[in-house]
């Protein structure tokens, strides 16, 4: 058989994988959308919280100085939920009572990132100096964040509030003010971080004047179906909207192929991508015309999500409820696992083989997990008998290589890895 055939632009691999099979499932955010549905690509659904009434989410993440520091002070928005901010123009922090409400609407209206989440719309503004977070400058002296910035909120209810950061104490405890526009019904509120460990965020609502525990520990979801704001830019249009989508865990890696077979090809141009929004809003189609109109899908559209582990799953959707019972549909199959005996930071990639059992071919596909180096691929029989050998140096990104097996006989096939010091085996059967 001819070496050309096993010719792979790849990074490395780490472990054989099981014939995959189709899982179908759903997430359930209720009718109008009113649950966020936290979302494990291993194990399914993780928990479902309701998202009517938060208004301000803090980071309970700490820094990780010098170059992660703002994950530790972010404070997003439940924009999706109709809560707007404006920060107030020349509102030092001084000016909290006293600054002019009267033409609040005037005032910079501000946006939570849906790229990174620890760009919350109250960090947006910040400026070039590493000690600007937005509503507040790091203190070197005390190790404090000290809020600069006086705010207007509008809740989803329609009750308009002044707010104010006051500081982020050593990394540990938020503590804000907020009241009615005339400073009557004056809060002071402190948060501590530490009450809150293992999970991204502790939420507020000023509506209700109560601390919200919503989300499951950070480790165990990977993706959340939520209403979300999201920048449009299209002919004639510029603006913030509202939409029901999907967003990633920080530190998923997503990927999108556009145009294709969903089920039986990996052909796509796009890499992995830690933004948060790669799944995003624009798999589905607006109703066209009056009802009994419903929601369509974007046609061979596939995605695939790595979670912590390693694991690459493709994620098809298959059917979209709209806000009439808030019901995502769509089928998942996991293509790889991470290899036997390594960890996650040793493993050289991740890949997958499908379909396994194979009859005229079978696919590779593999992702990088660590830099490149020279690699050789073997193919042999399960007598050891070696019958392709290639040597290249990979390139990086999530890529699919075909593999002609129509010459080879019914049996079980090995193929050998050598990446980076590691030596690693994966099987395929070959059943006409």
């Amino acid at each position: 058989m001819s070496k050309k055939l096993f010719f792979l632009s790849i990074l490395g691999f780490s472990l054989s994988v099981n014939a995959q099979t189709w899982v179908q499932d759903s997430a359930v955010m209720s009718p109008n959308y009113r649950n966020d549905v936290f979302y494990s690509m291993k194990n399914g659904f993780v928990k479902a919280s309701g998202n009517l009434s938060w208004n301000l989410a803090f980071s309970v993440l700490h820094a990780a100085p010098p170059t992660d520091v703002l994950k530790s002070t972010t404070i997003r928005m439940n924009g999706g939920r109709g809560t707007e901010v404006y920060k107030v123009t020349n509102g030092a922090a001084a000016d909290f009572l006293t600054f002019d409400t009267t033409n609040w609407k005037q005032f910079a209206k501000v946006y939570d990132s849906d790229k990174v989440w620890k760009e919350g719309g109250l960090n947006s503004t910040r400026g070039m100096s590493p000690f600007d977070f937005g509503w507040g400058d790091y203190k070197v002296a005390t190790y404090n964040v000290l809020g600069d910035s006086c705010y207007i909120i509008k809740l989803g209810n329609g009750q308009v509030k002044k707010l104010i950061i006051d500081t982020l104490v050593y990394d540990s405890m938020f503590v804000f003010r907020y009241a009615d526009l005339d400073n009557q019904n004056l809060k002071t509120v402190q948060l501590m971080k530490n009450n809150y460990n293992g999970k991204g965020f502790v939420y507020y609502s000023l509506g209700n004047d109560s601390i919200q525990d919503r989300e499951p520990a950070r480790t165990s979801w990977d993706i959340l179906f939520t209403r979300y704001q999201t920048h449009i830019v299209a002919p004639g249009l510029d603006t913030f909207y509202s939409v029901m989508g999907v967003l990633a865990n920080g530190g998923i890696e997503c990927a999108k192929a556009k145009g294709v077979n969903t089920d039986t090809s990996w052909h796509w141009n796009s890499t992995f991508n830690k933004d948060i929004n790669v799944i995003g809003w624009d798999w589905k189609n607006a109703p066209q015309g009056p009802p009994p109109a419903t929601w369509t899908l974007v046609d061979s559209l596939a995605y695939f999500v790595k979670d912590a582990s390693g694991d690459i799953y493709k994620l098809v959707f298959t059917k979209f409820g709209g806000a009439l019972n808030g019901v995502s549909e769509f089928k998942k199959v996991k293509y790889t696992t991470n290899g036997i005996g390594f960890s996650q930071a040793e493993a050289p990639f991740s890949f997958g083989l499908f379909p396994n059992p194979a009859n005229d071919f079978v696919n590779l596909v593999y992702s990088p997990n660590t830099k490149p180096a020279a690699t050789t691929i073997r193919i042999c029989d399960m007598n050891g008998k070696v019958l392709a050998t290639t040597n290249f140096m990979p390139s990086t990104g999530l890529r699919q290589e075909l593999i002609t097996t129509s010459n080879f006989a019914n049996g079980m096939y090995v193929i050998s890895i050598e990446s980076n010091g590691f030596n690693t085996q994966g099987r395929f059967i070959v059943a006409r």
